[in-house]
């Protein structure tokens, strides 16, 4: 995930682009929950890009748009290869150096819809979602946190009504040195239906840990405004990127 500015336009606006994408490979050793290609792993890839504007010492507003796209191969108990996308927005107010407040939200724009054999056909589609954020600097150098609490749309593809009543979702970034960081997150959807079977198939939730390298040496920020261009939005991933379908099974 990079950015850069834009030359006199980030000069008069300070508005800087985005872009970024990651791939990954599950279940390596084959799966027993598909109905086809059971011997073969699952690969999925995300690509983000965008614009964004961080508060400075002139304005302490933050803004963001992005687009998602999510690629798959191998996907979920049907094993078809959906590819999706949706837009992400972020506007923020840095209260303080070390504090900002703010709403983010995604909506779809690309669905997929594949003809299932025995089935039928059968569409996949992100999520809509709006949520408030609290971005807090621990120290300077030191931690970044965000924790959002939102709602999802409140209009699913199969059954009716909504999959979750609300959205938790929590994130850090915790740099080690200039060129690396740990940093882990993690999103949760709590199920519109009552506890049982059909819950236990509508919670959602995405869990992930790892550690980033910084080329530039840039890993490390002093406000909540981080470095001046750096990403501000984080690349996709199945947290941000909440997917809904139109078959149960």
């Amino acid at each position: 995930n990079g950015a850069t500015s834009l030359g006199k336009i980030s000069e008069w606006t300070g508005i800087g682009f985005q872009a970024g994408g990651s791939a990954g490979a599950y279940n390596w050793a084959g799966t027993d929950y598909r109905l086809s290609h059971n011997n073969t792993s699952q690969v999925q890839g995300f690509i983000t890009y965008g614009f964004f504007r961080k508060p400075s010492e002139g304005s302490p507003w933050s803004a963001s748009i992005v687009q998602d796209w999510m690629l798959n191969s191998n996907y979920g108990v049907f094993a078809q290869n959906p590819g999706l996308s949706q837009m992400r927005a972020q506007l923020g107010y840095a209260v303080s150096a070390a504090n900002e407040i703010g709403l983010w939200g995604a909506w779809r724009v690309k669905d997929s819809t594949n003809n299932v054999a025995g089935v039928g056909p059968t569409t996949w589609r992100a999520i809509d979602q709006a949520n408030l954020y609290w971005h807090h600097k621990w120290e300077r150098g030191g931690v970044d946190s965000w924790i959002s609490i939102g709602i999802p749309e409140q209009n699913r593809l199969f059954g009716g009504g909504s999959l979750g009543d609300y959205i938790a979702n929590a994130l850090a970034n915790c740099p080690m040195s200039d060129r690396a960081s740990l940093y882990a997150s993690v999103t949760y959807m709590h199920q519109s239906a009552a506890a049982g079977p059909q819950g236990s198939m509508e919670d959602s939730w995405n869990f992930a840990i790892g550690l980033a390298f910084y080329p530039g040496a840039n890993a490390r920020s002093n406000t909540v405004a981080g470095r001046c261009w750096t990403p501000q939005m984080p690349l996709a991933n199945n947290g941000s990127f909440l997917v809904d379908t139109s078959r149960t099974y």
